[in-house]
């Protein structure tokens, strides 16, 4: 008989004598979306495109942190297999940490074709309507994620947004040549 499977520590832990918490091992606060959608508006009225490109690039560096943090990476000459099964795990992560749900669909990884997509962003919900895709935090954590897993930059671009009216938030990833970060 094969042994069993040990169980999967719970994704939240709140710290006995500290109070911190972490998810999945990873330090976190929580914070109310209202709080980032107020701080994204901030820093886009102050510094206009400049915010939206701090706010990806941060997001860029966290999404890469998770790959690390998780043990997400996958070892040298992974199948196509191996990485596809670890980009869907991004669906998990949003989930945890309350962003809600997402559905990520890879496509073609020579092409580093990989789109999610969230019925629901409240980041986008929170933001004033706008002509313009908001969800620049997204499109960074996307792309430092699969740039992680890949190996390979690319870009996260949303192309569909709730807060230009649109049914959904739809990002996509495409080659770079070099990463932003």
């Amino acid at each position: 008989m094969a042994p069993e499977k040990p169980a999967s520590p719970p994704p939240l832990v709140v710290a006995t004598g500290t109070g911190h918490m972490t998810l999945w091992g990873v330090p976190v606060w929580i914070i109310p979306p209202q709080y980032h959608a107020e701080m994204q508006a901030e820093l886009e009225a102050l510094s206009g495109k400049a915010g939206q490109g701090m706010l990806y690039r941060v997001a860029f560096r966290s999404g890469r942190r998770a790959v690390e943090a998780l043990g997400l990476a996958p070892p040298a000459g992974a199948s196509d297999a191996e990485r596809t099964a670890r980009l869907r795990r991004f669906e998990e992560i949003t989930l945890a940490a309350g962003h809600g749900i997402s559905t990520v669909t890879v496509g073609d990884l020579a092409r580093r074709d990989v789109t999610m997509t969230m019925r629901y962003s409240l980041l986008a919900s929170l933001h004033p309507p706008s002509r313009e895709p908001v969800c620049h935090y997204y499109e960074g954590f996307l792309a430092g994620f699969v740039t992680a897993v890949l190996g390979a930059p690319v870009e996260g671009v949303e192309t569909e947004c709730h807060a230009k009216g649109d049914t959904r938030c739809l990002f996509r990833t495409k080659p770079v040549a070099a990463s932003p970060v």
